[in-house]
C-alpha cells in the first residue's frame, strides 16, 4: 500500500518521540471501555488494557506519554444468510477485533487546584492480531473483514487526581480498514435493513477508562 505524506509524517513523529524521550517520571496502568465504528449497523462495547509511561519535556507543563495497549473492538449487523435446512433467513453477525497498539502522545498538564487536567494528542500503529466472527450456521455470500494494519491519530483528555486517572480519547484511522476477501459482493441487498460497509472505509473509536500511577 503506498505511503502518503500524512502517513509518513505520522510514523516519523511517533518514532522520533520514542527516540528522544527522557527518563520516565511515572508509569500508569489503564483499563476501560471501547466503542469502535467498524461501519456495521451496531457499535458494540469492547474493552482495553494498557500501560503507559509519562516523561517530562523540559521544566514546563509539557509531557510525553509512551503507551502500549490491547484493544477489543466489536461491531454487529443483521445479515441475510442461507443454509440447506432453513433457506434464506436473517440473523445477527458480530465481529471481534483483537488489536495491539504502541502509541506516542504529547500532552500539556494544566493545574486545577491540587489536581490537573491533561490535554494530549498523538499517533499510533494499530496491529490486528485476531479477528473472529460470531455467526449462525449459514452462508451470507461474501467474506467481509478488516485489514491487519492501521495508523491512527488521537485526541484525548485525562483528569489526574493524585495517583488516579480518568481518561477519554477519540481515535481516527488513516488507512483503509474494511476489506472484502472475495468478489461475490452484490451490494446492500446482502444485509437486512442496512447497507454493507464500503470497501476501504476507515475505522474510528472512542474509549473511556481509568488508571493508577506507580
Amino acid at each position: 500500500m503506498p505511503c502518503t505524506p500524512v502517513r509518513g509524517v505520522c510514523a516519523a513523529l511517533l518514532l522520533l518521540c520514542f527516540a528522544c524521550a527522557p527518563a520516565a517520571r511515572a508509569w500508569d496502568l489503564m483499563a476501560g471501555m471501547t466503542q469502535a465504528d467498524l461501519h456495521l449497523a451496531e457499535k458494540e462495547a469492547g474493552v482495553y488494557l494498557g500501560v503507559q509511561e509519562v516523561y517530562p519535556v523540559g521544566d514546563g507543563p509539557w509531557v510525553f506519554i509512551g503507551s502500549a495497549e490491547y484493544q477489543l473492538r466489536r461491531g454487529s449487523q443483521i445479515f441475510n444468510y442461507t443454509n440447506p435446512q432453513f433457506g434464506l433467513f436473517q440473523e445477527e453477525g458480530a465481529v471481534s477485533l483483537h488489536c495491539l497498539q504502541p502509541a506516542g502522545f504529547l500532552g500539556v498538564d494544566l493545574a486545577v487546584g491540587e489536581h490537573a487536567i491533561r490535554f494530549y494528542t498523538g499517533a499510533s500503529i494499530l496491529l490486528k492480531v485476531g479477528e473472529s466472527w460470531d455467526e449462525p450456521d449459514g452462508d451470507k455470500g461474501f467474506d467481509l473483514g478488516y485489514e491487519d494494519l492501521d495508523l491512527q491519530l488521537h485526541l484525548g483528555m485525562t483528569f489526574v487526581i493524585d495517583r488516579y486517572l480518568v481518561d477519554a480519547r477519540y481515535s481516527a484511522g488513516l488507512l483503509e480498514s474494511v476489506v472484502y476477501r472475495d468478489d461475490d459482493v452484490l451490494g446492500g441487498d446482502k444485509a437486512a435493513g442496512d447497507d454493507l460497509p464500503e470497501e476501504g472505509e476507515k475505522a474510528s473509536m472512542m474509549q473511556v477508562g481509568v488508571g493508577m500511577s506507580f
